[in-house]
């Protein structure tokens, strides 16, 4: 059996010993749950893969869920295994991964069971959050250079399933390989921690002016301690050019004490819009506390945008402490909608009226399909947010509506993960910054972010580059500062 993958790369199968042959050159194309790799039929006759030189990436979700994969031949050739290549593959009982392997994708032997041991290169640069996670049986972490270079590989903490893989016994081989040589995310990750530019105090002198007639983004930084829980976690405020505010999403409750110094250091007294994108946790669960503190200064929050579902633990909490203050509940946010806030047009592009009605239970798996997405423009500056929307929604968005949806920049969706953010919707918002949502020191996708700096543009996440502060005119003029020393401007 015989396939093709690309103009470049091929496939073949033998259907009596269950051998799969990768063979070309060039990068597998990147696969999807939903859109699967055109041999996901023969998923559970797989039982070795073999990709052979010359294959650069081996493909997103190309062996996911192949239950019977027992063993796997990787080239040196490969520097990159994407997202999910190997993840719940049950009998698969050791990867052996050859020098020349530059990025362990996010999930990319996720709950394989019978994991026991894994080789890792000196080439390796970065292994992407719950890259091992939920192995059970995994028993040896081997790895070829010694501990000072296993402190150089970015190895994504936003998950507790991340921080298991770096209990399990390591043994260094200490082959006396040379250093890796430095690439453009090493500046990023390993950047000076410390607070050079005070964003907080100067956002402060803001607000007690009621506004400078610009428009203003706050991300705050919320790492948390070490050995707490690790999970993302959302939050911005916005300050409108005659002083509103408007806070979107409120952040995870273990990030509390961050969130509460921030929101004390900038002086903040009131807020007269709270958007809450979707419901998950790490959107709304620091919203009650945030509110409460408001209404002890003697402020309020004037009004609520959300959607029309009031599900799990948290976000009904929420509604129903504000309802009890007075707040102006603004519960069926959709696509077409549109505000002007202090000359601010903000823009609604999702979800839909169809989106809405065909979810049933708009919490665990339906939360983030129906995230609220905005576009916030003042004059020729713009802002684009959404939430954790997924890939799926994105391209329709960009089907529908194309340049409608550039901005300046923009917050990427779900954390940066690579449940989001698609070449399309990326390519078609064209932003110059891009901003990842993330904290624990984490970097998001690391492909991704490579890509957008080797496209020339910049890219900032709270958690490496501390509080971010954008600052935008009508004139199309940003300047955008993080706390921990970076500045960006377009003029």
């Amino acid at each position: 059996m015989k396939g093709i993958c690309t103009e470049t790369i091929s496939w073949s199968f033998d259907e009596v010993t269950g051998r799969f042959v990768v063979s070309g050159t060039g990068a597998m194309p990147e696969y999807e749950k939903d859109i699967p790799a055109p041999w996901a039929n023969l998923r559970e006759q797989i039982r070795e893969v073999v990709i052979e030189e010359g294959i650069t990436e081996v493909a997103e979700f190309g062996f996911y869920q192949c239950p019977n994969l027992e063993t796997i031949s990787i080239p040196s050739s490969a520097n990159v295994l994407g997202c999910y290549c190997f993840s719940e593959c049950d009998s698969l009982k050791e990867a052996n991964l050859p020098e020349g392997v530059r990025l362990i994708g996010f999930r990319a032997f996720c709950k394989c069971g019978s994991l026991k041991r894994v080789y890792i290169p000196y080439s390796v640069a970065a292994i992407e959050k719950k890259a091992f996670g939920y192995c059970p049986a995994l028993e040896e972490v081997v790895y070829a250079g010694n501990e000072e270079q296993w402190n150089r590989i970015r190895i994504g903490l936003m998950t507790e399933e991340s921080t298991s893989f770096l209990q399990v016994p390591r043994r260094y081989e200490e082959k006396g390989t040379p250093e890796r040589p430095e690439d453009m995310l090493d500046a990023v990750w390993f950047a000076d921690r410390k607070e050079s530019i005070p964003v907080l105090d100067m956002v402060k002198e803001i607000l007690n002016r009621g506004g400078d007639g610009r428009l203003h983004w706050i991300l705050p930084e919320m790492n948390v301690p070490e050995g707490r829980e690790f999970k993302t976690c959302d939050i911005a405020l916005v300050i409108f050019p005659d002083g509103q505010t408007m806070m979107i999403d409120a952040g995870i409750g273990h990030a509390k004490e961050k969130a509460m110094k921030a929101v004390k250091r900038m002086g903040l007294k009131s807020l007269d819009y709270l958007l809450i994108t979707h419901l998950h946790r790490d959107h709304v669960q620091n919203g009650i506390r945030i509110a409460e503190y408001l209404y002890e200064q003697g402020g309020n929050v004037g009004t609520m945008f959300a959607t029309r579902f009031r599900k799990g633990k948290i976000y009904p909490q929420l509604v129903e402490y504000l309802e009890e203050k007075g707040t102006d509940l603004q519960e069926n946010v959709m696509e077409g909608d549109r505000w002007e806030i202090g000359g601010v047009d903000v823009q609604v592009f999702w979800p839909s009226e169809e989106q809405l009605a065909a979810v049933k239970e708009p919490y665990e798996k339906s939360a983030n399909p129906i995230s609220i997405t905005t576009k916030f423009t003042l004059g020729k500056s713009s802002f684009m947010t959404a939430g954790d929307l997924y890939r799926a929604q994105e391209r329709y968005l960009v089907s529908k509506y194309g340049d409608e949806l550039k901005a300046d920049v923009m917050k990427l969706n779900h954390h940066g993960n690579v449940t989001s953010n698609s070449r399309e919707w990326m390519e078609t918002v064209d932003a110059g910054l891009v901003l990842c949502p993330t904290m624990c020191y984490d970097l998001g996708d690391t492909k991704l972010a490579e890509r957008i700096l080797r496209e020339g543009k910049t890219y900032w996440t709270p958690g490496l580059n501390g509080d971010i502060w954008i600052s935008m005119d009508r004139d199309g003029r940003i300047e955008a500062n993080a706390s921990f020393g970076k500045i960006w401007r377009k003029e």
